[in-house]
């Protein structure tokens, strides 16, 4: 799955306030690149907690839950003290509510507790 980084007004449109910001800063690639660092990171979280639980016959499903939801619900006190928080809370909010994001999740995680069966 390719992913991209598009900023945008909450109406969907590209003003000239975001064209101005995103040719002087070059967020859109500056964050997509954040991004997949984010994707990594919950990756390895998630396979971390997969090889604890193994164990314990903890379903795939669980562990993804579990892990986006800890992000998502975290404190805002890591507001621009921790890097990239902003940007991991709200790529963990749309991978816990989208579908395909959440099933590629689940497809690594189930790898790695060598566990085929689908859970929905």
């Amino acid at each position: 799955m390719t992913h991209y980084l598009k900023i945008e007004e909450k109406d969907g449109s590209v003003s000239k306030r975001i064209k101005k910001l995103n040719a002087i800063f070059n967020l859109e690639s500056r964050w997509e690149h954040i991004l997949k660092d984010v994707m990594e990171t919950l990756l390895v979280m998630m396979q971390g907690q997969a090889e604890r639980k193994k164990v314990d016959g903890v379903s795939a499903e669980e562990i993804v839950k579990d892990v986006l939801e800890t992000i998502m619900y975290s404190e805002n006190k890591k507001i621009g003290r921790e890097p990239h928080y902003l940007v991991r809370k709200a790529y963990a909010m749309y991978a816990l509510n989208d579908r395909d994001e959440k099933e590629m999740f689940l497809e690594i995680v189930r790898q790695e507790l060598g566990n085929d069966m689908e859970y929905t």
